[in-house]
């Protein structure tokens, strides 16, 4: 199976929120290399956009005032039933914190 990153584009619209993760930047970082910009609006610092098997995955922060590096807990956004979400936390071995949002 491969896994894409993309730029942001048209394939997030309609995508919300599955479930949280709890993993650090670091290991996004590590995993998936350097984010996206955040939101204009600043409510979103950090953002990767995957794509793999026609699921579409965001994993991002969300109003959180932490410095980066101290976020242990990340969003994860997708179209497909929470298919996104357990994928995420396959792919990079994080625990669910929350599913079903």
């Amino acid at each position: 199976m491969r896994i894409y990153k993309m730029n942001r584009g048209n394939e997030i619209i309609g995508a919300c929120l599955e479930g949280i993760i709890k993993t650090t930047y670091g290991q996004l970082v590590e995993a998936l290399g350097e984010p996206l910009e955040g939101t204009e609006d600043g409510k979103v610092r950090a953002q990767w956009i995957l794509s793999f098997s026609g699921i579409i995955a965001t994993i991002y922060d969300y109003k959180n005032s932490e410095p980066l590096e101290e976020v242990s807990e990340w969003c994860v956004g997708g179209k497909r039933n929470g298919k996104a979400l357990y994928f995420v936390s396959e792919l990079l071995g994080a625990e669910i914190v929350e599913a079903g949002k």
